[in-house]
């Protein structure tokens, strides 16, 4: 689903008013947009009711979403008669790539780091399966096999405010101190994924971590500001948004400061893992472009009406078991039984836009360039000068936008007419670099997430929904589960909802 668009930087049009576009002197700057957006599912669904119905298909177990946990439960149930309906046009969902020219980039997640062997046993033993990590006896850390795609350390990241480049978001000050000791006594006590965690550490879930910090230190705003930014990048909320303990589990979910741990960034971000879980499942279990779009019981199985997007058909699978590992805030239509489980869950939208510069711009970068701009959506982009180089021809910068709820109709504005945030994003990204970019630019790919990630705000996670759904035979699996919106979660969710099916079928 997406539309193509072509952007003259002489002519601009503000679309909202947290964009604050200015104007370029270059008048012949030109190039293409590509616009990839989820959030058009209503106009499928207002033309399928003209679509032609096929004919019914028989299955065991119906999977809804090949995303990461989708695709973690199909691996799983691999040997059994399976279908994945994913509406994207490629899988991965908040985890997919994109190419440009057979060079590959992330268009949601783009990294993970070496996992302590604290963490939970079933997704260790699956990446080791999936040929992924082994187990460093030095380190003490699950490590990733794949060492060219991980990222050196000098290289990692740089941070930059008002014209100032410094190392890390946090200033070198007695606050500063204060809060990582204060942190010090949960360490290797944060575990992934959550529902391992000892429950004397439950109540930290009822609670903002603002609240939490505002109890134990005297924060300052810059402090403050400091901390907001990397809730945002992970959870998409800030520190009076999320929960106590999502903010500590932030800091504290690996041994970050007693030892060095891998960052492994792979060119096209997380969507290494999901090829990895794809090789293992048959292809044509796999269809892209099918919307899920009506599940209902018949008898002792279950009916579900799929479009067939691309052939404008609707399918209809008769099946005995359902994962709905898809997003959840669409359920209340798909199968309004329990589309109330789900109700409170809050869903930040991001957008993420890939510039594809060829590559003149002589700037030594930086994987990850964290920003505090005037347009606080705006969080910094990934360099791909310091990931492994799958051509010299092209640089790929990867930038990030945080929306909160309330902002998403807008999202719908900039997918439509994307020229203003483009042109807005590169003059950021010019600043950062203090030289011109915009005429090396070839193209730019834009995704645009509604419902990218669920907020764990308090009280969001340990609310496993598989307790009070409806019918047994569906399974919800999916971070907008009770869980932290994180790979490790991700895969765990999808492993545990086929643990489930596995033990109805005995």
């Amino acid at each position: 689903m997406y539309r193509r668009t072509f952007l003259r930087l002489s002519s601009i049009s503000l679309l909202t008013s947290f964009l604050n576009a200015c104007q370029r002197e270059e008048n012949d700057i030109a190039f293409d947009i590509e616009v990839h957006s989820d959030m058009e599912t209503g106009h499928i669904l207002l033309k399928a009711q003209n679509y032609v119905r096929e004919e019914i298909l028989e299955k065991d177990i119906l999977i809804v979403g090949a995303g990461l946990a989708g695709l973690s439960a199909a691996h799983q149930l691999r040997n059994r008669d399976i279908v994945v309906c994913e509406l994207g046009d490629s899988i991965g969902g908040s985890s997919s790539s994109n190419s440009h020219l057979g060079i590959s980039f992330a268009e949601g997640a783009h990294y993970d780091m070496a996992y302590p062997r604290y963490f939970g046993k079933e997704v260790l033993e699956f990446l080791e399966e999936l040929n992924i990590i082994e187990f460093n006896h030095f380190s003490n850390l699950w490590e990733f096999i794949d060492k060219h795609f991980t990222i050196r350390k000098n290289f990692q990241n740089r941070f930059f405010n008002q014209g100032k480049y410094t190392k890390e978001i946090f200033g070198q000050d007695d606050l500063t101190s204060s809060f990582f000791e204060m942190l010090r006594p949960f360490q290797n006590k944060m575990t992934l994924p959550t529902r391992l965690l000892d429950k004397e550490l439950h109540n930290l879930n009822d609670r903002s971590f603002g609240d939490f910090l505002k109890e134990h230190l005297k924060i300052t705003n810059e402090f403050l500001r400091s901390v907001d930014y990397n809730m945002l990048d992970d959870y998409g909320g800030t520190s009076n948004d999320v929960s106590a303990l999502a903010g500590i589990h932030y800091y504290k979910c690996r041994p970050y400061h007693d030892q060095y741990v891998e960052l492994f960034s792979p060119p096209q971000g997380n969507a290494y893992f999901t090829e990895k879980m794809e090789k293992g499942i048959p292809r044509p279990s796999l269809l892209t472009n099918h919307l899920v779009y009506k599940i209902e019981k018949a008898g002792n199985r279950f009916q579900v009406d799929v479009i067939d997007v691309k052939k404008k058909k609707i399918k209809q699978f008769q099946v005995n078991y359902v994962i709905y590992a898809g997003q959840k805030h669409a359920l209340k239509y798909i199968m309004p039984e329990d589309g109330h489980l789900f109700e409170e869950n809050v869903y930040a939208p991001w957008i993420v836009m890939n510039f594809i510069l060829r590559n003149e711009v002589d700037q030594t970068g930086f994987w990850q360039n964290e920003i505090f701009s005037e347009n606080n959506n705006f969080l910094g982009f990934v360099d791909s000068n310091t990931q492994h180089a799958e051509s010299d021809q092209y640089r790929i910068l990867t930038a990030y936008f945080c929306f909160t709820p309330n902002q998403r109709k807008e999202l719908i504005e900039i997918s439509n007419a994307p020229h203003a945030l483009v042109n807005k994003t590169v003059q950021q990204i010019e600043k950062y670099f203090k030289r011109p970019i915009a005429k090396h630019i070839e193209k730019v790919y834009m995704k645009v997430m509604g419902h990218a990630m669920p907020v764990p705000v308090p009280g969001f996670l340990f609310k496993d929904q598989n307790e009070k759904r409806t019918y047994q035979n569906l399974i919800y699996a999916g971070v907008d589960n009770g869980r932290l919106p994180l790979l490790f979660e991700a895969i765990d969710s999808g492993i545990e909802a086929s643990k489930i099916i596995s033990r109805r079928s005995i």
